[in-house]
This record gives C-alpha cells, structure tokens and sequence, in this order.
C-alpha cells in the first residue's frame, strides 16, 4: 500500500498486511512525525483531508523547522497592523486571511500554531463566525495542537467559561493587544501543560501500532 505524509509529502510503500484488514490506523511519518490515518481499502489519508478546498488553491508553502506560525484575520484597518506585528514580536510568522476559504487553504497543508481572530464593532462579521466554525471542526488531535484567540470589545482573558462558550482557547479585549507579549506565552503554556497527557498517550498508541 502507497501512503503519503501531508505535512513533509513524502511516500512509502508499506506491505498490506502490516494493517488490519479493516478499520483505520494511525501512521507516523519517520521524515516529519506527522500522524497519517490509513483507511484499509481506501487511500491514506491525514486531517488534512478536512482542508480540501478547490476554490482557493494556494501553493505549498515552506516554513523552517521549528518556525512558530500564525494566522491572522482582521478587517479593522485602525488594528491590523499593530496586532500583527505584536504577533511577529512574539517570534512567529503570520500569514493574513481575508477569509474561512483562505484559511481552509493554507491549513490544508500546514499545521499553524496559532490562530488570532480580531472582530470589529459589537457583532461578528459572517466570515468570522465561518471562521470560528471550521475551527471547531477540525480534527480534534490537530485543533489541541492549535492555540485560538478570539479578540472582541467584551473579551476577558480570565473568563475561561467565554472562550470556551466560543470554541476558542483565549479571548481578548482590544486593549490587551499591547500587553500580548506578556499574556500570551502564560496562556499557551497552561495549555500544553493541560493538554500533555493526551498528547504523551497519543504518540504512544501511535508508536505501538
């Protein structure tokens, strides 16, 4: 059987009989460690699969090993810029969208770090709530390995309950956007240090199959 790694797009040939003979298995890649889900009868597949988008195609885009990376969506001209060069500040590469169909795009084929969303005025925009809805779709081992920051007037980094009411893993005010260098670091480590168990027990099922 031919699988092929999303994440580095390397192939292998790996003899049938090394998988159930139904089912699915998990795979990791020994180029990259990405996990590839191997459907038995069918074609190897990863979570990319959920990122399929034919209306916006956009080439593959290369990171360096360890780069930090980050998408950023904001239609507020008055706060775009600051907010991404806050994030640059901290040490990642930010990509901008304009929209969910971009956004589908480039996860397609790369695992970004973060994810900041920025709504303007009161109510959110239709893109963002897409935005907010591909998120909370994304297979589950790869949305714990994103950290989310949804930034609104009535954001509170200290309400757990908001952010989690919203499918995001931190939610901001506008004026914390100054301050971000400090807040989030704190706040994407108490999420891997929530989150380490699962991932531990995750590499290690994947490792003994």
């Amino acid at each position: 059987m031919e699988i092929r790694c999303d994440g580095c797009l390397k192939v292998y040939q790996i003899a049938d009989d090394k998988f159930p003979a139904s089912g699915t298995a998990l795979v990791k890649c020994p180029s990259c460690g990405r996990k590839i889900t191997v459907e038995r009868g069918g074609e190897a597949r990863s979570g990319r699969d959920f990122y399929e988008n034919k209306e916006m195609p956009l080439g593959l885009e290369f990171f360096e090993p360890g780069a930090r990376t980050a998408i950023l969506y904001c239609q507020d001209p008055d706060a775009v810029d600051q907010l991404a060069r806050s994030v640059k500040d901290l040490g990642f590469e930010v990509r901008q969208v304009a929209g969910e169909a971009e956004l589908k795009a480039r996860m397609r084929y790369h695992l970004y770090d973060l994810i900041v969303v920025y709504q303007k005025g009161h109510n959110p925009d239709e893109e963002l709530l897409k935005i907010i809805d591909s998120i909370n779709h994304i297979p589950i081992d790869e949305r714990r390995r994103i950290f989310v920051v949804l930034i609104h007037f009535a954001g509170n980094r200290v309400d757990t309950l908001q952010a989690f009411s919203t499918g995001v893993d931190l939610t901001l005010n506008p004026l914390d956007i100054v301050r971000l260098e400090e807040i989030l670091p704190y706040a994407m480590e108490r999420r891997q240090l929530a989150y380490k168990t699962f991932f531990e027990c995750l590499d290690r099922v994947v490792e003994e199959l």
